[in-house]
């Protein structure tokens, strides 16, 4: 498969746009396999193209999932900075805000 590996350049999974839109978020297989306990699959800070975390979200907004396991922004950041192959974007604003997702928005109310 086609694709950047911005958090292990050394491993065969791949970030794949087109994947994790077709899969609704399932398509950040090499930050997947790098940090496997992390339930979010990505490490992007929207529900665009992770439609899989959203739904998850949604459900812990109810009290259905709890227990959600993510990376810290540190060891992402040390991770991809070491063994990445240099893809993984720039700007922490993007990759770490905490979206509510309709929930308590002030912009949607």
């Amino acid at each position: 498969m086609f694709g950047n590996r911005p958090y292990d350049k050394n491993i065969s999974p791949v970030e794949n746009l087109p994947v994790a839109i077709a899969a609704l978020g399932e398509g950040w297989h090499n930050y997947h396999h790098v940090f496997p306990w992390d339930y979010k699959t990505g490490e992007l800070g929207s529900y665009m193209f992770n439609v899989t975390t959203g739904f998850i979200d949604a459900f812990a907004k109810l009290g259905w999932a709890y227990e959600r396991k993510s990376v810290s922004p540190d060891i992402i950041e040390r991770r991809a900075a070491k063994y990445g192959d240099g893809t993984r974007f720039l700007s922490d604003d993007y990759a770490h805000q905490d979206p509510v997702w309709g929930f308590g928005d002030s912009d949607i109310a």
